[in-house]
């Protein structure tokens, strides 16, 4: 990828490490995810929150028929954010 290549040069240039494209993008994508669900006023709100699990706290995902429905905003932070709470659960098994 090519924004990968230019993170991995400005990198060198300026001696920091900075995260790739793929970690900032995944950040940002949870962050906006969390706020959804913390704004009660948020058009997303009820949508969101009716996906969400009582018991696991986990978002179920829906069948979407068309690549573009799949490829948007709520079915990707849904399998990110399900994704990123079975990480925390073994990070917290193994301590």
């Amino acid at each position: 990828m090519r924004l990968d290549k230019l993170v991995r040069r400005a990198r060198s240039v300026i001696g920091v490490e900075l995260d790739s494209v793929v970690k900032v993008v995944e950040r940002r994508t949870l962050h906006k995810l969390l706020s959804i669900m913390d704004d009660d006023g948020h058009p997303l709100h009820t949508i969101i929150m009716d996906r969400r699990r009582k018991f696991s706290g986990r978002l179920l995902s829906q069948n979407y028929s068309t690549d573009r429905l799949r490829r948007s905003f709520v079915p990707r932070a849904i399998r990110l954010s399900n994704s990123s709470q079975r990480a925390r659960k073994r990070e917290e098994e193994d301590c």
